[in-house]
């Protein structure tokens, strides 16, 4: 059993005995059996619990039903219907049914013999979820959340804004300048943020914009920022500036191109499309992959998986 325990990791055997268990085991040249050590898996869950063949979807927005909007909800469609094919059911959560406690949302799965847990961008990325990770294998679909570290399906923000750059280049565009939110840089790392400005860092000084951290609201800040630099396209992570300008009267496409990095935005602006239904649909394999080894817990080694968005033509910018 000893044996058993630290081939799997399990939290019940010393590091320092799991190590020595698992160096005999390399150099004897074992490996595990998949199909038996699924069956063994499936066998000590009914044991212990009713074990489920559903996965939690944990939605952590205010609204109950954020798992069926947007971005997220491109999310939990794609996700669900891997799920299906894979012979799992996947079944939305709304910690705020849980009195927001991860440790009571925790407590209510591992009861429910539930294995595994897609965690979708999370509402308040500076906060740290509390969930009791020995339960559960688990998967975010999101770079913000920063701790515990997670294996993470995210999208590919440098790819995305390298795309837009060159979109926009191809159109002949010369001034491209950047309107991102504060919430938004800290959901994408500075993926995007850093490959423009590598790509502002390129041009020559009176072609160079410096990006625009826009406050929702604050409209004198941006239109100062494009009244100063006056450039000939911007891309966005929201497509509000580009509506609050164009109230102010700049036209698009003839006056000024705009590039949204996220296409649900609007369907007629050119746009970025983020695939959620595939980050879904990904998060998945990974997710599955893990109750399939037998994984729970916080995984020694991270992984992370980047999906690169697709440009969509739109009104925005010329042809």
């Amino acid at each position: 059993m000893t044996v058993s325990y630290a081939l799997r990791n399990h939290p019940k055997i010393s590091e320092k005995t799991r190590v020595r268990i698992q160096e005999v085991a390399e150099r004897l040249g074992y490996r595990p059996d998949p199909e038996i050590s699924k069956l063994m898996r499936h066998l000590r869950d009914t044991r212990r619990t009713a074990f489920s063949h559903s996965l939690a979807f944990v939605n952590s927005w205010p609204d109950k039903e954020e798992y069926q909007k947007g971005y997220v909800g491109g999310i939990y469609k794609g996700a669900k219907a891997r799920a299906e094919a894979l012979g799992f059911h996947l079944e939305p959560f709304w910690l705020g049914d849980y009195r927001e406690s991860e440790e009571k949302l925790s407590a209510v799965l591992h009861h429910r013999g539930v294995p595994g847990l897609l965690l979708p961008p999370w509402h308040k990325p500076d906060l740290a979820p509390a969930f009791v990770w020995e339960h559960f294998a688990a998967v975010t679909t999101t770079l913000s959340i920063h701790e515990p570290k997670l294996n993470r399906v995210a999208n590919h923000f440098h790819h995305n804004m390298e795309l837009a750059l060159r979109i926009l280049t191809e159109r002949g565009y010369k001034r491209i300048g950047f309107v991102e939110t504060a919430d938004f840089h800290l959901r994408e790392e500075s993926m995007a943020s850093g490959a423009y400005h590598y790509y502002a860092a390129a041009q020559s000084p009176r072609r160079r914009i410096p990006t625009m951290v826009f406050t929702p609201g604050d409209t004198t800040s941006l239109f100062d920022w494009f009244d100063r630099h006056k450039p000939d396209a911007f891309i966005g992570s929201l497509k509000r500036p580009h509506d609050l300008l164009a109230e102010r009267g700049v036209r698009f496409p003839e006056d000024c191109g705009f590039l949204c990095l996220d296409a649900l935005q609007h369907p007629a602006l050119a746009a970025v499309d983020a695939r959620p239904e595939d980050l879904g649909h990904a998060a998945i394999d990974n997710l599955v992959a893990q109750i399939f080894r037998n994984e729970s817990g916080l995984p020694a080694l991270p992984k992370l998986t980047l999906i690169e968005g697709r440009f969509r033509d739109g009104c925005s910018i010329r042809s």
